[in-house]
């Protein structure tokens, strides 16, 4: 798995952003990294509420502990502006990643 591929996708996400003079809309793993961050900082903050060490790197956490967490996402594609992209398959894809995150089942997962 790459870096120029998402990991988990949000098929909710679309953020708005003010640039002084423009309003303009962006996808995509840059308007999905924050809420990421915003939901592994609530968790860490429940483990530690626990007397649990922080999650630490994620990507072998979400592989094997957290799969029941996210919802696959097995139909559609990447094609953007016209160029050939990726199909999204049962598993793992460079168009969904590991798939769309259910937040109460991630923090049960690996709260």
């Amino acid at each position: 798995m790459g870096a120029t591929v998402p990991m988990l996708v949000d098929i909710r996400m679309l953020r708005w952003l003010e640039n002084i003079t423009i309003l303009s809309q962006v996808y995509g793993t840059s308007a999905l990294s924050p809420s990421w961050a915003v939901m592994i900082a609530l968790i860490n903050g429940y483990r530690i509420s626990e007397g649990k060490s922080t999650l630490g790197f994620l990507k072998r956490l979400l592989r094997r502990s957290a799969r029941s967490a996210l919802n696959d996402i097995t139909t559609g594609h990447n094609h953007a502006r016209g160029t050939y992209g990726y199909p999204a398959v049962t598993g793992w894809d460079p168009t969904t990643g590991l798939g769309f995150l259910n937040f109460a089942k991630l923090r049960k997962a690996l709260g």
